[in-house]
């Protein structure tokens, strides 16, 4: 009986998660809604070690590239 009403529960919450509705946007979701036209205004890309800002309306594009052991 303890078990059956173990797995009748487990059945409930684990069928609640899956009818949760998810968000309408992704959290951590950045949009541009213009391109950046000057550097500063661009978003940094990089690992830590070389980092790139990527900026311009594209005609031509700019790709700032720099490296932390160089400074």
């Amino acid at each position: 009986m303890m078990v059956r009403k173990w797995v009748s529960l487990s059945i409930f919450f684990v069928s609640l998660c899956a009818m949760a509705e998810e968000p309408g946007y992704v959290r951590h979701q950045l949009v541009y809604e213009e391109p950046a036209m000057v550097w500063d205004e661009a978003f940094p890309l990089g690992n830590g070690l070389l980092g790139a800002l990527v900026w311009g309306d594209g005609h031509p594009l700019n790709i700032s590239l720099d490296r932390t052991d160089l400074w």
